[in-house]
């Protein structure tokens, strides 16, 4: 019985693999009676996914001796164990609502260090142990008792954390970072900063996009967080080591407005904005497209 070749079953995986993502979506989306449902969905997955392949495999940048990047790129749906990708690589925290927003809007504003717990305890611990740490970080989206800020950008100001260490626990943010601790650079990566992430990713041999979740399962905005990262450095001549970065970046959004309505559309930004006004103004922030010029590093 004839048989495909490797690379044309590659192919046919990513486009059903994609197909089926979108469908999943639209299906949910049917069930809750929203238009554009499991066909168009279906359809607009598919058709992304051809676009990116064709991207990647004939645009003369792949081959291009001079191409800008070299890495191979490696995406994680849910975090890692901690302290568990390699050593040498240069690692991304994603975690699109809100702490990889967030925590890049603190170093923009001036917060010398961030330290990440997967214990809100041991933040608390930490901070009383070093005069001038601030305990942050949520449970169930709200701030933790106790603590000194929550998970909220606006909270983040230059005078209230400029030049000050950052004890972080939150729910899903810091299991992202904490998997990449031994990690030899380790930056924050959100919708927020996805040109200049995608700049000093561009340069590292071997990077792990690590996808925050949410509570273990995978999360469509970090998801397509990722997939845009993936996309942009494979537009330079990196190469897609595994099969989620591959299947990532079926799922990038393209233009600003697609960002918005996938962060806001999104059932982790539904929930948040269904928490309050202060809530729905912080998913907008994150679901702003290059809102911050420079990426953030921890």
């Amino acid at each position: 019985m004839p048989t495909l070749p490797a690379d044309t079953m590659e192919v046919v995986l990513r486009l059903f693999a994609a197909t089926l993502i979108g469908s999943t979506i639209g299906l949910d989306r049917e069930v809750r009676r929203k238009p554009a449902g499991m066909r168009t969905h279906a359809l607009v997955a598919l058709g992304a996914a051809l676009v990116t392949l064709v991207m990647v495999r004939f645009d003369p940048m792949v081959e291009h001796v001079d191409a800008v990047s070299r890495a191979r790129v490696h995406v994680a749906f849910v975090p890692p164990a901690p302290g568990s990708l390699p050593a040498g690589a240069c690692a991304a925290a994603i975690d699109v609502l809100r702490a990889s927003t967030t925590l890049s809007w603190a170093r923009a504003n001036g917060a010398a260090r961030i330290e990440p717990f997967a214990d809100t305890a041991a933040a608390v611990a930490f901070r009383e142990a070093h005069p001038g740490a601030l305990a942050c970080g949520e449970r169930e989206g709200r701030i933790v008792p106790g603590f000194d800020l929550g998970n909220s950008p606006a909270e983040y100001s230059r005078a209230r954390v400029a030049g000050r260490t950052l004890a972080f626990a939150s729910t899903n943010g810091s299991l992202a970072m904490l998997s990449a601790a031994r990690c030899r650079r380790r930056w924050f990566a959100s919708f927020a900063t996805l040109s200049a992430a995608v700049e000093v990713l561009a340069a590292e041999p071997e990077v792990w996009l690590v996808c925050a979740g949410k509570l273990g399962r995978f999360a469509l905005e970090d998801a397509a967080c990722a997939g845009a990262l993936a996309a942009r450095l494979a537009e330079r001549g990196a190469t897609l080591a595994n099969a989620a970065a591959r299947a990532a970046a079926t799922l990038a959004p393209t233009s600003a407005e697609d960002v918005r309505a996938l962060v806001a559309g999104c059932d982790h930004g539904r929930w948040l904005a269904g928490l309050g006004e202060s809530f729905a103004a912080d998913v907008a922030t994150c679901a702003t497209l290059d809102g911050l010029r420079e990426a953030a590093a921890w």
